[in-house]
């Protein structure tokens, strides 16, 4: 908001804008204004900011699968209707939109990327996996909302970051793309993966929350042929990566950053 945007994208030939206020829960209520204001308002004045900047080829903005809400179909292809259950889908949504205005009337060369939950060493530690492998690891109980059965695509940091690379060098203008893990997994088999690599893991079940889509799968095609986009990650390899990296931020917190 305080920045001089028109000397960041002096000579600058790719943005790619993942800077966003993350989190499905905690989008409801007050806390809206800081989602408007940091997912919708910074975008605008990017985009404004970007279509003067002369060397620019390619704005890559970073949305989320919670713009399909509980899509009507799975795996879910990029043309489907969006329809976000969550305040925070609903800015990412509007994100999108605003990308293809600057697109459609100034020629901008935008790409939208829809990540589908993203996992790995680094991750935000209120996210399900960072919290029930640090449950787990510490003797902890985990909360888990729902029945569990819920599935999603889950995509390991290392295929996000190829595909949001090659967004940045191949992406066609004014098109989204799903970046996914390539398999739907249910949060029950994820925990059992968890519970056998820290050795043990209680689970507590809570209802539910607000937001929340029941399932997610991602139609990678059109990323595959525009990008080259494949995952290279199954979920239990990128999972033991995970609690690797967990353990050595137990061992030297300086170390594991």
């Amino acid at each position: 908001m305080d920045l001089d945007l028109g000397a960041v994208l002096a000579d600058t030939d790719i943005v790619f804008h993942l800077a966003a206020q993350a989190g499905v829960r905690a989008s409801w209520g007050q806390s809206f204004d800081v989602y408007t204001q940091l997912n919708v308002t910074v975008l605008q004045r990017l985009l404004e900011a970007a279509r003067h900047a002369k060397s620019l080829k390619r704005f890559v903005f970073v949305s989320s699968s919670s713009v399909y809400g509980d899509a009507e179909a799975l795996p879910t292809s990029e043309d489907q209707i969006l329809r976000p259950v969550s305040p925070y889908g609903a800015t990412k949504a509007l994100g999108e939109h605003l990308c293809y205005l600057y697109f459609r009337n100034y020629d901008l060369p935008t790409v939208t990327l829809r990540y589908f939950s993203v996992y790995g060493p680094r991750q935000r530690p209120d996210m399900a996996f960072y919290r029930a492998i640090a449950a787990g690891l510490a003797g902890h109980e985990f909360v888990l909302f729902g029945d569990g059965n819920q599935t999603r695509d889950f995509t390991f940091v290392s295929d996000i970051v190829k595909g949001t690379i090659a967004s940045g060098l191949n992406g066609v203008s004014g098109r989204a793309y799903n970046l996914g893990g390539g398999e739907r997994v249910s949060m029950l088999e994820v925990l059992e993966t968890i519970r056998r690599e820290v050795g043990g893991l209680e689970v507590r079940h809570e209802p539910s929350q607000r937001g929340d889509a029941r399932d997610t799968a991602a139609d990678i095609s059109r990323a595959a042929a525009d990008l080259g986009y494949e995952p290279e990650w199954d979920l239990e390899r990128g999972l033991h990566e995970q609690v690797l990296w967990h353990q050595s931020l137990a061992r030297s917190p300086v170390a594991a950053r």
